[in-house]
């Protein structure tokens, strides 16, 4: 193992970071995945939709407002890209309704097509309908001081406390430009690997504050890297793990 500097170029772009180089085998497995995803993508219609609820009484919610994630004003450089430098963030909102229960099970579940390049541009926050409990999902990914992760998003993804999934770990062993697995992932701190409870974050919300709209926030913070917000789902009260538990083709 040895430590080298990669030089990324998007458009006007270019970054330097400090990674460490990564063994063939690894490589190779994941650009195996990467070509299994894609021919599942093209031949199954893979959508955000395969994300089907096997559980009766959870409540499951489709995002609206979904599109093209606004650039980022950051440099093209590191250290150059930050919260100051956020672009416009799309709002994908859920409008949650029925809820007479608390809250014992919360998850996001989110797909991204075009796939986004460049995760450690993204930070995505869901807030409750107060607009004061907030949570995020993940964010500046890969932060290391030296730079972000350059993994790529697609998905889908799900995202929750009965999940076990590390989200830091998968863009980790994805090489440079492959996007990180379809997969179930524990939400994770802004810029840190440790994980994030959803539910300590929206579990103390009475049915009252818990129906209402829901936001999902998606903001890029580097110019040059683009990508859409396909489809986006809340699951509440799964009492199995909000999961990728079932698949459908168009």
């Amino acid at each position: 193992m040895f430590n080298i500097v990669v030089y990324r170029t998007w458009g006007s772009r270019s970054r330097a970071s400090s990674l460490q180089a990564k063994p063939v085998a690894r490589r190779t497995s994941a650009a195996i995945r990467a070509i299994a995803f894609h021919v599942a993508a093209i031949v199954g219609g893979f959508c955000l939709s395969a994300f089907m609820a096997s559980d009766s009484s959870a409540l499951q919610f489709s995002g609206s407002g979904v599109g093209e994630i606004p650039d980022g004003l950051g440099g093209g450089i590191e250290g150059g890209c930050n919260a100051a430098t956020e672009g416009a963030a799309l709002a994908v909102s859920f409008a949650v309704e029925g809820l007479a229960a608390p809250i014992t099970n919360i998850g996001v579940r989110l797909s991204f097509d075009p796939p986004h390049t460049y995760v450690g541009d993204l930070h995505v926050v869901l807030a409750a309908p107060d607009g004061v409990r907030s949570a995020p999902i993940f964010g500046d990914t890969g932060n290391s001081g030296d730079g972000d992760d350059s993994s790529d998003v697609r998905g889908p993804y799900a995202f929750s406390d009965s999940l076990s999934g590390d989200w830091w770990g998968a863009a980790a062993a994805a090489d440079e430009a492959v996007e990180i697995p379809s997969g179930e992932y524990r939400a994770t701190s802004d810029g840190l690997t440790q994980a994030v409870s959803l539910l300590a974050a929206f579990g103390n919300l009475s049915p009252v504050q818990a129906n209402g709209r829901w936001t999902l926030t998606i903001a890029d913070d580097c110019i040059g890297d683009t990508g859409s917000v396909s489809a986006a789902a809340l699951v509440i009260n799964e009492s199995l793990p909000v999961s990728l538990q079932s698949f459908s083709v168009d």
